[in-house]
């Protein structure tokens, strides 16, 4: 449930055109809500008064969720970022697929709505990691 004064950030991918009215109006949401809203640097250049956490500190913050404003590839990239503290991910679909992204943008706030009333479902996923070995030595890994 999203009590008052939860901490959020959100995370987008910001060459989508809709963000630069969608992250406004959702600060002001969750704002008004009394919730404290973070934004990652590529999310804080579409509003002037957001604070900002770079992707790797984002754990720092102790977050209770991240709102995910993209596709399948800005939330796997977030994902990594706070995939060690299991922080909650609510992911919304702006691209054409979203096999991962499964909230629409005309699903945001009734779903929003929904985690408030601790009524929404929740699904854990696996992240995978992976090393390249070259002659026995890591020489890439991921996530880091």
């Amino acid at each position: 449930m999203i009590d008052p004064g939860k901490t959020i950030v959100i995370v987008s991918k910001p060459s989508k055109p809709e963000l630069k009215k969608l992250v406004p109006e959702l600060v002001f949401w969750l704002t008004a809500r009394g919730h404290t809203v973070l934004g990652d640097p590529e999310t804080a250049t579409l509003h002037p008064d957001l604070p900002v956490v770079p992707r790797t500190q984002i754990p720092s913050r102790k977050p209770d969720f991240l709102i995910v404003l993209g596709g399948d590839g800005t939330l796997l990239a977030a994902a990594r970022s706070v995939v060690k503290e299991e922080i909650p991910i609510l992911a919304v679909n702006l691209g054409a697929l979203g096999f991962l992204t499964e909230v629409r943008l005309d699903e945001l706030y009734k779903a929003l709505e929904a985690v408030e009333k601790n009524q929404a479902t929740s699904d854990a996923r696996a992240l995978l990691h992976c090393r390249v070995l070259r002659r026995g030595a890591c020489i890439g890994s991921s996530p880091r």
